[in-house]
C-alpha cells in the first residue's frame, strides 16, 4: 500500500503551530521559537521534495535523507530531535545520526569583503548595527536588547544581555576608541531624532524607549525588531553586491579575533558561548588550523635544535664514561 504524502502547507504547519504554542506556555523566547520554526520550515521543505511521509513516522533513514538535504548540519539535528520528541516520534532518541564535528556550520567575509561592508554602511544606524555584529560579535538579539544605560562610555565597556528567556545571560565586554567613536555619534543621532519629535510634536513629550537602536514614530522612540535589522543587513548586502546574514558577521568577527589571537577561550568569551566545544564548531577550526598550528610551534622552537643535539651527544658521552668506569671496578 503506498504512504500517503501530504504536502507541507496543508499538513505540517498545524504541527509546528502547535509545538509553537507549547514553546510559549514554557517561557522559550521568541527569537529561538523563531529559529526552530525556520529550520523545521526548510526540513519539511525537504521532506516534500523526497516524497516523505509526514514527521510522525520518519524512520532514521528518513531522518538522515532530509538532514544531508542541508549538509547534516549539528543545530538543525538538534532541532529535529526536539520537534519529533514533540510529535511522539522518538527514532532521534533511539538512534544516533553522525554529525561532523568540526564542521563549518556557517560562512565568514573575508577581510576584503569587512572593508567593503563597513564602507558600504552608510546611516547611522546601519553603521552602528554592523560595527556591533562584527566588530564586537554581538548577535542580532544581543543588539536589540542594548539599552543606553548598557554602555559605560566612562569604562569603555558595554552589558551584552545575551540569547535565552527575558535579559539573557549577561556578560561584559570592552570596547576600543573607533567603537567609543561610534557610539558617540549615533548618541548625536538619537539626540537628533529627539529635537525633530519637539519640532513635528511639540508639546507632546518624548517617550524614549531606552533602546540603543530606535526609529521615530510620532512622539516615540522605539526599539527596532528582529525583522528591521534583517531588512538592514539585506539593504547593505545588495550595495555590498555579495549575500551575508547577521550572524554571518558575529562569526566572522569570530573568524578574525581567532586569526589574530589564536586563543579559543578568548574568543568563547567574546562570543557569549557557555563553553570552547561550541566556539571551535562555531569556528570551523579543522584539521588544517591544527597543522598550521603545529608548524608555528615547530618553526619557533626550530633554533633549540643544534643545542638539543649538542645535549644528545653529551648525555651519550656520560654515558659512555660510567659504563667504561664500571667495566674499570670489576
Amino acid at each position: 500500500m503506498p504512504v500517503e504524502v501530504v504536502p507541507m502547507n496543508l499538513s505540517g504547519w498545524s504541527d509546528v503551530e502547535r509545538w509553537q504554542r507549547e514553546l510559549r506556555a514554557k517561557g522559550v523566547a521568541e527569537t529561538t521559537i523563531h529559529e526552530y520554526e525556520t529550520v523545521i520550515h526548510r526540513l519539511l521543505e525537504a521532506s516534500d521534495k523526497l516524497n516523505l511521509s509526514l514527521p510522525q513516522s520518519w524512520t532514521i533513514e528518513d531522518v538522515g535523507a532530509v538532514l544531508d538535504a542541508h549538509g547534516r548540519v549539528n543545530w538543525h539535528h538538534r532541532v529535529l530531535k526536539i520537534y519529533l520528541k514533540f510529535l511522539g516520534n522518538d527514532v532521534l532518541q533511539k538512534y544516533k545520526i553522525l554529525i561532523p564535528k568540526h564542521q563549518h556550520v556557517g560562512r565568514w567575509l573575508t577581510t576584503p569583503q569587512v572593508k567593503t561592508l563597513l564602507r558600504e554602511s552608510q546611516v547611522p544606524t546601519e553603521r552602528m548595527v554592523v560595527h556591533l555584529m562584527v566588530l564586537l560579535g554581538l548577535r542580532r538579539v544581543d543588539v536589540l536588547r542594548l539599552r543606553i544605560d548598557d554602555i559605560d562610555m566612562n569604562r569603555n565597556r558595554i552589558r551584552v544581555r545575551g540569547k535565552g528567556y527575558r535579559d539573557g545571560k549577561e556578560r561584559d565586554i570592552p570596547f576600543n576608541p573607533w567603537t567609543k567613536e561610534t557610539f558617540k555619534i549615533y548618541f548625536q543621532y538619537r539626540d537628533l531624532q529627539k529635537q525633530l519629535i519637539e519640532a513635528t510634536h511639540p508639546g507632546m513629550g518624548i517617550e524614549d524607549s531606552g533602546q540603543l537602536i530606535i526609529y521615530r514614530s510620532k512622539n516615540q522612540l522605539k526599539g527596532y525588531k528582529r525583522s528591521s535589522i534583517d531588512l538592514i543587513i539585506k539593504r547593505i548586502s545588495k550595495r555590498c553586491g555579495f549575500d551575508f546574514s547577521a550572524h554571518d558577521l558575529r562569526r566572522t568577527f569570530g573568524r578574525l579575533m581567532y586569526d589574530e589571537t589564536k586563543n579559543v577561550a578568548t574568543v568563547s568569551y567574546a562570543l557569549g558561548h557557555s563553553n570552547t566545544e561550541t566556539t571551535i564548531r562555531y569556528l570551523g577550526i579543522n584539521f588544517d588550523d591544527v597543522q598550521n598550528g603545529l608548524a608555528k610551534v615547530t618553526d619557533a622552537l626550530s633554533s633549540l635544535g643544534p643545542q638539543q643535539s649538542h645535549i644528545n651527544n653529551e648525555v651519550i658521552d656520560n654515558g659512555r664514561n660510567v659504563s667504561e668506569s664500571a667495566e674499570n671496578g670489576r
